[in-house]
């Protein structure tokens, strides 16, 4: 909520909640590729790069398409759970490539996602 001022509106508590809506994860991607098959899926299947335009008769069957709530655990040093974010109404925006090479036999491959969210809640571990 802004209050109008002579110079410049100046913001009130009270206003809109407003989150970044941003979550940047990197994530080890399996053997298979499984993980990063699926994520890759999931993008297309939003922004229709086939071309086919799907249709929905109601705003819960979009909402179930497309939408997921993604759970992430934080850990302190010893590796304990000390807090919980609940991100609601996560989609995928972006995924990285994967850099093939020959010359780091045994390293893990790491990929990027991107996710856009709506709002997120935050719960500590007791």
């Amino acid at each position: 909520m802004l209050q109008q001022g002579r110079a410049a509106d100046l913001p009130v508590p009270g206003g809109p909640l407003v989150f970044s809506g941003v979550l940047n994860i990197s994530f080890m991607v399996d053997e298979n590729f499984l993980n990063y098959v699926e994520l890759q899926k999931w993008m297309r299947s939003i922004y229709h790069a086939t071309g086919i335009q799907p249709t929905f008769e109601t705003a819960q069957e979009l909402h179930a398409q497309y939408y997921s709530t993604a759970n992430l655990q934080i850990l302190n040093n010893a590796k304990n759970p000390v807090l919980n974010v609940h991100y609601f109404n996560c989609f995928p925006t972006s995924l990285s490539d994967v850099d093939f090479t020959n010359e780091t036999e045994g390293e893990a491959i790491i990929a990027t996602a991107t996710f856009a969210y709506h709002y997120y809640n935050l719960i500590p571990v007791t």
